[in-house]
Protein backbone atom coordinates (compact mmCIF):
# COMPACT_ATOMS: atom_id res chain seq x y z
CA UNK A 1 0.00 0.00 0.00
CA UNK A 2 1.40 3.28 -0.92
CA UNK A 3 1.99 5.59 2.25
CA UNK A 4 0.15 8.89 2.25
CA UNK A 5 2.43 11.36 3.78
CA UNK A 6 5.79 12.28 5.24
CA UNK A 7 5.99 14.63 8.04
CA UNK A 8 4.79 17.50 6.06
CA UNK A 9 2.13 16.48 4.21
CA UNK A 10 4.28 16.10 0.61
CA UNK A 11 3.44 13.56 -1.74
CA UNK A 12 4.43 13.01 -5.50
CA UNK A 13 0.64 12.25 -6.83
CA UNK A 14 2.84 11.13 -9.69
CA UNK A 15 0.11 10.18 -11.47
CA UNK A 16 -1.11 13.34 -11.95
CA UNK A 17 1.43 15.70 -11.66
CA UNK A 18 3.41 14.14 -14.73
CA UNK A 19 0.37 16.42 -17.03
CA UNK A 20 1.70 19.58 -17.80
CA UNK A 21 -1.33 21.36 -17.03
CA UNK A 22 -1.80 20.47 -13.15
CA UNK A 23 -0.45 23.12 -10.61
CA UNK A 24 -1.78 21.47 -7.30
CA UNK A 25 -3.13 18.49 -5.95
CA UNK A 26 -4.44 17.99 -2.28
CA UNK A 27 -5.91 15.42 -0.43
CA UNK A 28 -8.30 16.17 2.91
CA UNK A 29 -11.45 14.74 4.68
CA UNK A 30 -14.81 15.65 3.59
CA UNK A 31 -14.94 18.22 6.09
CA UNK A 32 -11.42 20.27 4.53
CA UNK A 33 -9.06 18.75 6.73
CA UNK A 34 -5.81 18.40 4.72
CA UNK A 35 -3.68 15.59 4.65
CA UNK A 36 -1.51 15.13 2.09
CA UNK A 37 -0.35 18.10 -0.65
CA UNK A 38 1.54 17.75 -3.77
CA UNK A 39 4.90 19.28 -3.46
CA UNK A 40 3.70 22.36 -6.46
CA UNK A 41 1.10 23.91 -3.32
CA UNK A 42 2.78 25.66 -0.11
CA UNK A 43 1.14 24.28 3.46
CA UNK A 44 -1.41 27.38 3.29
CA UNK A 45 -2.57 26.97 -0.46
CA UNK A 46 -3.02 23.49 0.25
CA UNK A 47 -5.02 24.21 3.74
CA UNK A 48 -6.88 26.89 2.00
CA UNK A 49 -7.79 24.32 -0.96
CA UNK A 50 -8.89 21.51 0.80
CA UNK A 51 -11.06 23.82 2.92
CA UNK A 52 -12.44 25.17 -0.66
CA UNK A 53 -13.11 21.91 -2.32
CA UNK A 54 -14.60 20.41 0.85
CA UNK A 55 -17.40 23.37 0.30
CA UNK A 56 -18.14 22.80 -3.36
CA UNK A 57 -18.14 19.01 -2.28
CA UNK A 58 -20.51 19.67 0.40
CA UNK A 59 -22.58 21.50 -2.03
CA UNK A 60 -22.28 18.65 -5.07
CA UNK A 61 -23.47 16.22 -2.73
CA UNK A 62 -26.61 18.28 -1.46
CA UNK A 63 -27.60 19.17 -4.99
CA UNK A 64 -27.56 15.66 -6.07
CA UNK A 65 -29.79 14.74 -3.17
CA UNK A 66 -32.42 17.71 -3.80
CA UNK A 67 -35.86 16.50 -5.95
CA UNK A 68 -35.86 18.87 -7.87
CA UNK A 69 -32.65 18.38 -9.28
CA UNK A 70 -34.23 15.33 -10.99
CA UNK A 71 -30.49 13.61 -10.54
CA UNK A 72 -30.92 11.46 -7.20
CA UNK A 73 -27.48 10.27 -7.73
CA UNK A 74 -24.20 10.10 -5.61
CA UNK A 75 -21.83 13.01 -6.19
CA UNK A 76 -18.80 11.99 -8.06
CA UNK A 77 -16.94 14.56 -9.55
CA UNK A 78 -17.20 18.41 -9.96
CA UNK A 79 -15.43 21.01 -12.13
CA UNK A 80 -15.28 24.46 -11.21
CA UNK A 81 -13.73 26.99 -13.77
CA UNK A 82 -11.88 30.45 -13.16
CA UNK A 83 -10.23 32.46 -15.32
CA UNK A 84 -7.50 30.35 -16.80
CA UNK A 85 -7.73 27.59 -14.20
CA UNK A 86 -10.28 24.67 -13.68
CA UNK A 87 -10.55 22.29 -10.42
CA UNK A 88 -11.57 19.07 -10.13
CA UNK A 89 -12.84 18.11 -6.78
CA UNK A 90 -13.58 14.14 -6.56
CA UNK A 91 -14.78 11.93 -3.92
CA UNK A 92 -11.45 9.97 -2.96
CA UNK A 93 -12.65 7.24 -0.45
CA UNK A 94 -14.84 7.20 2.47
CA UNK A 95 -15.53 10.68 3.36
CA UNK A 96 -12.53 11.81 1.77
CA UNK A 97 -11.50 14.11 -1.44
CA UNK A 98 -9.26 15.31 -4.07
CA UNK A 99 -8.80 18.38 -5.34
CA UNK A 100 -6.50 19.15 -8.65
CA UNK A 101 -6.10 22.96 -10.03
CA UNK A 102 -4.77 23.52 -13.43
CA UNK A 103 -4.41 25.41 -15.89
CA UNK A 104 -6.22 25.30 -19.35
CA UNK A 105 -6.34 23.37 -21.18
CA UNK A 106 -5.61 20.10 -20.07
CA UNK A 107 -7.29 16.96 -21.00
CA UNK A 108 -9.57 15.83 -18.33
CA UNK A 109 -10.40 12.25 -19.61
CA UNK A 110 -6.02 11.81 -19.04
CA UNK A 111 -6.53 13.30 -15.36
CA UNK A 112 -9.56 11.55 -14.39
CA UNK A 113 -7.66 8.24 -15.26
CA UNK A 114 -4.45 9.73 -12.98
CA UNK A 115 -7.14 10.74 -10.16
CA UNK A 116 -9.00 6.92 -10.52
CA UNK A 117 -4.93 5.94 -9.97
CA UNK A 118 -3.77 7.72 -7.67
CA UNK A 119 -7.32 7.01 -5.43
CA UNK A 120 -6.78 3.53 -5.92
CA UNK A 121 -3.08 3.22 -5.03
CA UNK A 122 -3.98 5.02 -1.65
CA UNK A 123 -6.95 3.11 -0.88
CA UNK A 124 -7.69 2.92 2.74
CA UNK A 125 -5.29 5.40 3.24
CA UNK A 126 -7.71 7.43 2.01
CA UNK A 127 -10.33 6.74 4.25
CA UNK A 128 -11.30 9.23 7.15
CA UNK A 129 -12.90 7.70 10.33
CA UNK A 130 -16.55 8.69 11.68
CA UNK A 131 -16.68 11.30 14.54
CA UNK A 132 -17.26 10.15 17.35
CA UNK A 133 -20.71 11.14 18.84
CA UNK A 134 -21.08 12.09 22.11
CA UNK A 135 -24.49 11.55 24.40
Amino acid sequence: MTEIATDDGVRSFRAITRIDAVRAVVAASADGVKFARSEQVSVDQADMLASWASSIRGLAHAIGRHPCSGIEQAFTQTVVEFGDCLAFVRDAANRSLMVVLTTKPVNAANLSVAMDTEIAALGGNLAVPGRATTP
